[in-house]
């Protein structure tokens, strides 16, 4: 074992529960040390206070040797600003691509560029590792799939990849849940698929390899000794991971400033994203550090020249001690923001719906583009389909049941609930539904039912510009002597009443003010069921009477803005908050 991984055994044994995070903060202050040339004050230190562990650990990183020879410079310096963090690893990418040191003053920027620069350059092989392992831990169908249809594999020969297609087609064609033994007909599938897992991966993984095409063991081969690291702990994978990243790019992309004292300035770029020189992080062992301070290090290292700077920052102007003053006032340093931007989505008008569903309206509140990717761009997001979606699956089959009680009774419901297809644990599930109905029951005869509307489509004409048509599917309306009451069932956590009044999560309001425009002449009010898995099996929650008057001023002036103008759909405008769950996600660029 090399001494990079002997130094990230080393911490392991000696923290247990230690994060790799952790371990980075660890090889920065090392850094520093073996940099700045203070390991013996270092060591006093840590001795004096008896950190024995941490100051092993140190020393064993120290011994670390990951030359990298820099030979790119700017023929003028690059001063950029930029306004995102996305646009800021784009240009950082670039610029490790041609042979440049990066150098970042923050662990989260350093992250990301890492990340960046790891995607960019996709380690095909410690991809295929990671699937094996997942496989290796827990054999299901899922992983398995994955592992073989790996493009790793894929290269093996010209029968392998179709033969696995053919076995994955069958698996689907007989809707077959489970990793069975019939396995596809090659003999590297019947290898891969018999993974015995011996005491360590490492040791399972030595047999695999052995068995694999030589084109394949050369590209392995760098990654043999990482997979020590794969030794079933909860956080193995992170470990593994973040070693082979941290080994392969940590000589080129550094954390903490002081590692630009290695290289000659026109070889490095400051990637920034504080407005100040930050202390040493070997102050938080040791306060005295002879007397170096890192600020007059870099000004002397640098000796009056114009560094490579990129920097992130939404303030108008990026003020830092290693960006030249000079260079500020000539308004040289640009603010790049047009590459790593969130989307900005400004269909004609004509394109836009002229229906919109309650769901669809909560959906233009809390995120306005995933409104116009799923309704407008008709994206929708694709499931693997012999995942096995419990949630919704369990969502579906209650409201289905819940759909034959409210207008056949709780009799022909029992009934029904025992000819239902479940895929997982039909016997556990049959008993949760059973006490659903139960607690609906004693809700409903609480309320002194006189009727109930199940399932029922309502809908109503939005006075605007362009007409545009409200509707809803309400899951029950229950009439009783006080009034109509609009019951929405979640089996999920539904929104606060805060959330359903003031605009957030409005498909309840929506649903109520609908009802109130089509059984006039009476008071309506609105709230949340929510099913449990769990005693009790249900809790009622988040009951709302919004005026409705008020309600329609409200709901015109959204359709109005996003569907009658030239209004951009704007993503996840609500500052605090982003929704629960998002579709749409990476295609916003969310971070």
């Amino acid at each position: 074992m090399n001494d990079f991984l002997a130094s990230i055994q080393l911490a392991r044994s000696e923290f247990p529960t230690m994060r790799f995070a952790d371990f980075c903060n660890l090889w920065q202050i090392a850094d520093e040390i073996k940099t700045l040339g203070t390991m013996p004050i270092a060591s006093a230190s840590l001795e004096q206070r008896n950190q024995q562990s941490i100051l092993k650990i140190i020393k064993k990183i120290h011994e670390v040797d990951l030359p990298f020879q820099c030979t790119a410079k700017l023929d003028t310096s690059k001063q950029v600003q930029y306004s995102s963090l996305f646009s800021l690893s784009q240009q950082a990418l670039e610029l490790f691509n041609q042979g440049f040191v990066l150098v970042c003053d923050d662990v989260n920027l350093w992250q990301q560029i890492t990340q960046t620069v790891s995607n960019n350059q996709t380690s095909t092989a410690q991809d295929w590792i990671q699937k094996l392992y997942t496989y290796t831990t827990k054999k299901n169908l899922v992983n398995a799939i994955e592992m073989l249809r790996h493009p790793l594999l894929e290269k093996v020969d010209s029968d392998f990849h179709k033969t696995v297609l053919n076995w994955e087609y069958s698996l689907r064609k007989n809707q077959q849940q489970t990793l069975g033994t019939d396995f596809p007909n090659h003999p590297l599938c019947h290898q891969l698929l018999n993974i015995v897992g011996n005491q360590t991966f490492s040791a399972t993984f030595s047999e695999v390899f052995q068995k694999l095409s030589l084109s394949i063991q050369q590209q392995l081969s760098r990654l043999i000794d990482s997979t020590e690291l794969l030794d079933s702990t909860l956080d193995c994978l992170e470990w593994f991971k973040g070693a082979v990243n941290l080994e392969k790019h940590h000589s080129q992309i550094h954390l903490g400033l002081h590692a630009a004292l290695k290289f000659k300035p026109e070889q490095v770029v400051f990637c920034l994203k504080h407005n100040q020189i930050r202390p040493l992080q070997s102050h938080l062992l040791f306060k005295n550090v002879n007397g170096k301070n890192l600020s007059d290090l870099l000004f002397q290292w640098a000796a009056k020249k114009q560094l490579n700077v990129l920097s992130y920052s939404s303030d108008a102007t990026f003020e830092h001690p290693l960006v030249q003053v000079d260079m500020l006032k000539k308004h040289q340093v640009k603010r790049i923001s047009m590459v790593g931007e969130r989307p900005i989505a400004n269909p004609i008008v004509s394109s836009r719906p002229t229906t919109i569903s309650a769901t669809g309206f909560n959906q233009l509140m809390q995120d306005p583009y995933g409104f116009h990717a799923r309704y407008i761009l008709k994206l929708r997001h694709l499931e693997r389909s012999c995942a096995q979606n419990f949630a919704k699956e369990f969502g579906l089959a209650t409201h289905k049941i819940i759909e034959v009680y409210l207008k056949q009774g709780l009799e022909t419901a029992l009934q029904h609930l025992h000819t239902l297809k479940l895929s997982s644990h039909p016997i556990l599930w049959k008993g949760k539904l059973s006490r659903i109905l139960e607690w609906i029951q004693t809700q409903v005869n609480d309320l002194h039912t006189i009727k109930i509307q199940s399932e029922q489509d309502l809908s109503t004409q939005l006075i605007t510009t362009k007409q545009i048509t409200l509707k809803a599917r309400v899951d029950a309306c229950i009439f009783t002597s006080q009034g109509n009451l609009i019951v929405n069932f979640k089996t999920g956590m539904p929104p606060s009443k805060t959330e359903a009044t003031n605009g957030y999560a409005p498909q309840l309001a929506i649903e109520m003010f609908l009802c109130a425009k089509t059984y006039t002449n009476t008071s309506t009010q609105a709230e949340f069921w929510q099913l449990k898995e769990t005693q009790p099996a249900g809790i009622v929650s988040s009951n709302i009477a919004v005026p409705v008057e008020a309600l329609q001023i409200e709901l015109e002036k959204v359709t109005h803005h996003y569907l009658t103008q030239n209004s951009p759909f704007l993503t996840c405008p609500w500052p605090s908050k982003t929704p629960k769950y998002n579709e749409y996600k990476n295609l916003e660029r969310l971070a």
